[in-house]
Order: C-alpha cells, then structure tokens, then sequence
C-alpha cells in the first residue's frame, strides 16, 4: 500500500487482519483529566468548544496545541467515559481521514496509537477496521519519526511504535522502537533521573510513558517484553528525581516550561509506580543542575544548572540561578509559570529571566530566548560551593556587558541569605535588578528595605538602592494568568536578601 497524506509517499507493509494480540493484559491506571465533556463538546488547555454538528478534527481557532490535544485522544483515558462513547469517537475519526491534518503529523499520531491501544486492551474490542487505521498510523510514523525535533517528541515516538508494536505484533514496528527507546531513554535520562529538558511538567509526562511501557512489557509475554528491565530501570531513577524535586507537600515547582493539570501530577505517579510494585532509592540531586534545601521551615529549590540540551533549548527560560521557596506547606516565591506556546509577547515574556526569581541587568534576559521554542546566546553556569549550609554559582549570561553574576545561597537555622554579586566592569551598567515573584495568595507590606509577608515572614534587603512592588502575571494553569505581587530590588554591586521566619 503506497500512502499519500500531508505530501509524504511511503510503502507500508499490507494490514494483516489477523496479527493483533487481542490476548494482552493493561490496567490504565492513571485516570486522566475530563476533557470530553459528551455530545461533542471538548474542553482542552481551559478553552472549551461544543461542535454542534460534526467534530471538526482540524479546529485551529485555539491554536496548535489544542488542535494536537484534540487529536492526541488523551479523553479515552478520563473516568467516566464508556466503551461506546469511545467506540464512537474513533469511528467518527477514522471516518474524517481525508480530511485530517494536524493530526496526521508524527506527535499526535505518537499519543494517539498510545490511547487507542490502551482503549481497545480495557474493552477487549475486536475491529478489523480500527486495528488497520493503527496499522497505517504506525507506519507513518515508523516512517516519519522526528528525528528533525528531537528530545520528548522523538521519545514519545518511540512510546508510540512500541505500544503499536506489542499490540500488532509487528516486528518491524517493534525493532524501530526499541532502536529509538533505548537511545533516546539513555540520552535524555540523565544520572540523577531527570528528564534532560528540565521541566517537571514534561518529566512527569516521560515518567507516565515509562510507566505504561513497563506495564505492558512486564504483564505480557509478547513481543518487547525484553525492554521491562530497561523501563524499570528508567522509571525507579526518575521517581527518585520527582520526589528529590518535590515540595514537602508533593507539589512541584513550574520549572521552565510547566503548567499544572497537563500532565498526571505526582501523587497519581507515585500511586502508580507503587500499583507496578516498583522499588527506588533517593539518588541525589546532581546532573540536572536543581539543588534542594530546608533551613527551618523553609524548603528551597535552586536552579543552578544549565538552562537545558544544548540542540534542543525549546522549553528552556532564562531562569539561570533562580529559585523558588515554600514555607511549611505553602508556596512563598514562585516561577510565573507557562499559560501558552504561541508565538508572542506573552510567550517572551514568560520565559524572559524577569519573570523568575534571579537577577536581570539592563532589562535583558541571560539567555537570548526568542520566538515560540528558539534560545540564541545562553548562559553557562559553574557551581564553586555545593554543601548543606552554603551553594555557590556563577553565570555568563551578562558576558556582553562585561560582568558576570555570582548567587550564594546560605542557609540558617530559620533563615536564608541570598548574596548577589556582579563581577565585572559595573560603571557602564544601566540597572541590575533582583525580582523575587509572590504566589498570589500572599499579602506584603513595606518598610523601609523590609518586606513583610503575611505574619510570619521577613524579607531584609541590605545594600539595596530601591526596593518596589509592582503586579505580575501568574500563570499556574494554560491559558489562565492571574494577578500576583514581584518585589523588586534595585542595586548597585551587590545585594544581600536575608529571608527569615519569624
């Protein structure tokens, strides 16, 4: 069979009606959020739509990533939708084949041959018809695998052809697969177990595959079931980076390209793994450059690594040496956090370094972050003092204004102190500013250089030649940006921020 679709021309093999393996064994376990909403009405990213008439499969009026979630079939896998909603889902989808394109594209075939799969496995559904569009799907993509994009679409391509693979019993399928998982998980794991874009929302979502991969590969004797130990292996590293990067109260951080209720959160993981009967033991913090501390009850996460791989930067910010900061169970200082992709002010401004907790000279970013997913010049980090009480790292990101920027974290009893230094020729700076953004919950009031938050917080700003508070976008959820408070602290050489419980 020759396929023609989106300009691509490729032979598959021919659809062997009887090569599925209707015998396998999954549990979806993770119940995924409510974004069918029945009778044709979808909610994706907090932008919901009703298609009155027919599903209109290609809808771009939201922009691209709520036309691949669409696609991506992700509500097959929500609570409360049954069989035959299901059922009527995909027939409408295999129906509107000549009229698909997005969805055609390589990652929302990837997600979706990963949902389906799982769909059918729950509902032991036999379909000639369905198995053949899978089949054609698989191939496509076995073709067309986006070796052009690397990082998380090239992993979730390799998630995609296996569970085809094992599902089909295709060998062909199968050996592209393990070819591309067993590369690419080595790559893009790295020691410490993060996932080596340096975002816990796509962390978690590389985890969720893992998982899912280990299910299938461990429960069924079939073919790939000789990757389990690779997914095993993988997974027990990455549940000991998303428990190392998690706040006392499980919640994580929104670290570069991050939102919540777009990937399963950790508890949902954690429960997961625990289903699985996965074992893991804490490996610390290292290669992914994040550092985690406590001094009383304050819990710290720095940042203090580079922003990400070098050829793949696209969900990076400039955010070199920020941090954020809880007190007890409640968030105090906060990434802004991600509310969209597309192109614009609202994108390069949240991934601009005034948007996190760090230091900005001349109102520029330490790294060149530019259009949707682009980074040109970058900062590199060097770490000079990592113990319990005392980190030290520098970066370069300034190097064209002659300076460099030193943040030592020392941590007390019930207080830390965050020392900013440049390093270089100051005098023909403009300004240098240190910004430490409020989650919104959280009330100020000022004195003199002391901020004081709520009742039981101080922040002294010694050296400071201004201290403000203006407004900023949060952005915890896609599409939704709140107003909360970022204190802002003008300074000369150096500033010393000492924040303390009292």
């Amino acid at each position: 069979m020759i396929l023609r679709r989106l300009g691509w021309k490729f032979k598959t093999p021919e659809f062997n009606k009887g090569s599925a393996n209707y015998d396998l064994i999954f549990e979806p376990f993770i119940k995924l959020n409510k974004t069918y909403l029945g009778d044709n009405k979808f909610r994706f990213l907090n932008r919901e739509i009703n298609f009155t008439d027919n599903i209109n499969w290609n809808y771009s009026d939201n922009g691209k990533l709520w036309t691949y979630n669409i696609n991506y079939f992700e509500f097959l896998m929500q609570e409360d939708i049954s069989e035959s909603e299901g059922r009527k889902l995909i027939d409408n989808y295999i129906n509107s084949y000549d009229r698909l394109k997005d969805g055609l594209e390589p990652f929302p075939t990837s997600l979706r041959l990963l949902n389906w799969v799982k769909f059918l496995i729950k509902y032991q559904i036999r379909e000639d018809k369905i198995n053949q569009f899978i089949h054609e799907d698989a191939y496509r993509l076995y073709h067309h695998p986006e070796y052009h994009l690397l990082g998380n679409h090239l992993l979730e391509n390799g998630f995609g052809l296996y569970f085809a693979a094992v599902y089909l019993n295709d060998p062909k399928l199968y050996k592209k697969s393990k070819s591309v998982l067993t590369a690419e998980l080595e790559e893009q794991i790295l020691s410490d177990g993060a996932h080596f874009e340096l975002s816990t929302m796509y962390h978690q979502h590389m985890l969720f595959r893992v998982l899912d991969s280990y299910q299938l590969a461990s429960q069924n004797e079939a073919i790939g079931s000789e990757l389990k130990e690779l997914f095993l292996a993988k997974a027990a590293l990455m549940l000991s980076w998303l428990k190392n990067i998690s706040f006392s109260n499980g919640d994580t951080p929104l670290l570069n390209d991050s939102a919540k209720n777009i990937a399963p959160d950790s508890e949902q993981l954690f429960e997961y793994a625990t289903y699985l009967k996965i074992e893991y033991e804490l490996s610390p913090l290292d290669h992914s450059g994040y550092r985690k501390y406590k001094a009383g009850n304050f819990e710290l996460i720095a940042d203090v690594g580079d922003i990400g791989p070098d050829y793949i930067p696209g969900h990076a910010h400039a955010d070199t040496l920020s941090f954020v900061l809880n007190l007890g169970d409640d968030p105090v200082l906060v990434d802004s956090g991600t509310s969209t992709y597309e192109s614009g002010e609202i994108r390069q401004a949240e991934r601009s370094t005034s948007a996190h907790n760090t230091v900005v000279v001349n109102t520029d970013s330490s790294s060149e972050v530019w259009a949707a997913f682009r980074v040109g010049d970058r900062a590199t980090t060097q770490i000079h003092i990592d113990t319990e009480a005392h980190l030290q790292a520098s970066h370069d990101g300034y190097s064209k204004f002659h300076v460099t920027h030193h943040r030592d974290f020392v941590f007390k009893e019930k207080s830390i102190e965050v020392i900013d230094t440049l390093h270089g020729d100051i005098s023909k700076l403009k300004s240098q500013k240190a910004y430490f953004h409020l989650h919104p919950d959280r009330n100020v009031s000022i004195s003199d250089q002391t901020i004081k938050i709520g009742q039981n917080i101080n922040i002294e700003f010694q050296h400071a030649l201004n201290v403000s508070i203006q407004e900023y976008n949060y952005a915890e959820l896609w599409n939704q940006r709140i107003k909360a408070l970022v204190i802002i602290a003008d300074f000369n050489e150096t500033l010393t921020t000492i924040i303390s419980e009292v």
